[in-house]
């Protein structure tokens, strides 16, 4: 629960707590109170547990609140999922790290490190860059914000691609079929790259590139008549020719 002097959650690991609860107000915020809790955690973080190196940690519990790179990477996506400009430090002091810089400092997505790391730290990275190019929101809130959406342009025009060069290699179909069957595939790809360009949510977005994925597996290539040998009668001569 939410501690109303401190604006942190006093649990035995306020960081992790506290990112997690920022992290899911971010997603809520049109719930009653929850703009103002997440406004409240947000300016408790930056006083209480922003570190000079661009962390977090909890200096008043000796035993969890130490700076590690999972709680790291854990506030840093909290933060930028409610908006905050992690590339920049949260205090305006010249000696203090941007918590971005910290989190890559770290090495997270480094091989040895555990695969929970790994995917929080990917993940955090995505959010920082949606939010930074103006993104609202959790990347998470599929209903909400519209971060899956160069994604699914990417994917359905590398569908595409891999279409295209399936009618090209199709060794038994004809050239003006070929013709037809590419710019049929060019239709399509235009109008689902509209379609997903005036989604605003990740979830139309996908739904729309589930749709353009299976017009293109749709498009077929007339094959040319097989032609049948044709093998010529046997001639059978009877007759004998005598020279002399």
């Amino acid at each position: 629960m939410q501690d109303q002097k401190t604006g942190l959650w006093n649990e035995f690991d306020k960081v992790d707590y506290t990112g997690r609860a920022i992290l899911a107000l971010s997603m809520n915020t049109n719930q009653p109170g929850a703009a103002d809790a997440l406004n409240t955690a947000v300016k408790a973080v930056s006083n209480h547990l922003y570190q000079e190196n661009g962390g977090f940690a909890d200096s008043s519990n000796t035993m969890f609140g130490a700076e590690n790179a999972y709680n790291d990477v854990t506030m840093t996506n909290a933060l930028a999922s409610a908006g905050v400009n992690v590339y920049v430090p949260l205090k305006e002091k010249t000696d203090y790290v941007a918590p971005v810089q910290r989190a890559l400092d770290q090495h997270p997505v480094s091989a040895g490190n555990s695969a929970m790391l790994i995917q929080q730290a990917t993940w955090t990275f995505e959010q920082a860059r949606f939010t930074r190019n103006g993104g609202k929101g959790s990347i998470f809130a599929f209903d909400q914000t519209d971060a899956a959406k160069p994604g699914e342009i990417a994917s359905i025009k590398a569908a595409a691609i891999t279409k295209k060069q399936s009618i090209i290699n199709d060794p038994q179909a004809t050239a003006a079929a070929k013709s037809d069957a590419l710019n049929l595939v060019d239709q399509i790809l235009a109008t689902y790259v509209s379609k997903l360009s005036a989604d605003s949510t990740s979830s139309a977005a996908i739904t729309d590139r589930t749709a353009g994925d299976t017009a293109l597996n749709n498009v077929t290539v007339s094959h040319a008549a097989p032609v049948t040998p044709v093998t010529p009668p046997n001639v059978t001569n009877n007759n004998t020719t005598v020279v002399t």
